[in-house]
């Protein structure tokens, strides 16, 4: 005997709920119905209001709705650390990539254009082999295809030592070098830089008298000063290792409305020469890679002031062997309230400028900028790993 089925006496609940947001839709309008013409006007008045005040605070304050886009490696904001070793980002002025190379300076400057620029590469003796295989990694990391100018600031080989290395792996479409043949390496180094450029107008010689150089870009400018050798005052074919350092050009990278300063190992000569030339008016730059490691021999208190800069990057080794930095520069730093970031204690340092002249930096040890007195906000991000 075939049983009756029991008839279902529960309801679809999506249903259920449409039903109840109908009903509830249904009861605004009988009340909005109900109200009179001066009712109305008031409702209209304050709904138009609200929606102007929206409007103001979405232009004026867009950073309140930023719930509506949330960050994505793909929005490339300068916050963001998700797209750092990948191609430079629509929204990304220039990057500056301060390369940990222990004692030495290895500095890569990327901008939105596609140029980009490497200033010196190189480290002192010690574990160079490991080192020159991190600094290509780092570069291979980076998918970079050639570099548009390299800048070798001066003949001292904990400036150049590394890039034959990069000369090897990529092509190098000009260099601007310190001709000053301080020693036999270095000539060989600059013979072999010169059989790299196929075109030998892209390589030039920065000589005795100094020289001036300008690379404009697509929205960013780098000037190059270069005092040379006689114009010094030194005169004379016996380089030490000072006068070397002084030949050090002074570049000031302009863009997106900041600026930075980059010093080689210019010596407190060269900052005098620098002012001079420069006139009374302050550079009033953002950032400042200081000058020789931080030794004292440079970032004189008077330089300091006149460039005026608000973050600064040393690239130094542990200071076992060289004392870098040196107390007395990081005392000037701190008395003029400057955060310092140092490749000893931070590893790899990449400073980020967007669009609209923000920045950050990116660290790759997680450790608070040096001489941070103020407790201001670093806007400080740390390196993913590779």
């Amino acid at each position: 005997m075939a049983t009756k089925k029991k008839k279902s006496t529960s309801k679809n609940p999506s249903s259920k709920n449409k039903q109840s947001g109908i009903n509830s839709a249904e009861k605004i309008v009988k009340k909005i119905s109900k109200l009179s013409k001066k009712q109305l006007l008031i409702l209209a008045i304050v709904v138009l209001v609200v929606i102007a005040v929206v409007v103001v605070l979405y232009v004026t304050h867009p950073e309140l709705f930023s719930f509506l886009n949330p960050p994505s490696p793909e929005n490339n904001n300068v916050q963001n650390s998700e797209n750092i070793n990948g191609q430079i980002g629509e929204n990304i002025a220039f990057e500056a990539h301060f390369i940990d190379v222990g004692q030495g300076d290895a500095i890569l400057l990327r901008f939105s254009d596609g140029t980009d620029v490497m200033i010196d590469a190189g480290s002192a003796p010690t574990g160079l082999t490991e080192i020159r295989a991190g600094v290509l990694d780092y570069l291979s990391n980076l998918g970079l295809d050639a570099i548009d100018c390299m800048i070798i600031t001066h003949p001292d080989t904990d400036h150049y030592n590394i890039a034959e290395a990069v000369m090897d792996e990529y092509e190098i479409r000009r260099v601007i070098y310190n001709n000053v043949a301080k020693n036999q390496t270095y000539s060989e180094f600059i013979s072999r830089a010169d059989e790299e450029i196929v075109n030998n107008e892209n390589f030039d010689g920065i000589d005795a008298d100094g020289e001036d150089y300008l690379i404009n870009g697509n929205g960013f400018s780098i000037n190059i000063y270069a005092p040379g050798y006689d114009t010094l005052g030194n005169g004379n074919s016996d380089y030490d290792a000072d006068e070397s350092n002084g030949m050090s050009p002074i570049t000031i990278v302009s863009c997106a409305g900041r600026k930075l300063i980059i010093t080689g190992d210019a010596i407190v000569e060269t900052e005098e020469w620098f002012i001079t030339k420069m006139g009374e008016a302050s550079q009033d730059c953002d950032f400042l890679k200081v000058g020789h490691h931080g030794s004292q021999t440079s970032s004189s208190e008077e330089f300091l002031d006149y460039i005026d800069c608000e973050y600064s990057i040393i690239m130094v080794d542990d200071g076992t062997k060289h004392g870098h930095p040196d107390e007395v520069v990081m005392d000037r730093l701190n008395d003029r309230s400057i955060p310092t970031y140092t490749t000893n204690v931070h590893g790899n340092i990449v400073l980020r400028v967007d669009t609209q002249g923000n920045f950050a930096f990116y660290v790759e040890k997680d450790s608070p900028a040096l001489n941070n007195k103020d407790n201001i906000n670093e806007y400080r991000e740390i390196l993913p790993a590779a």
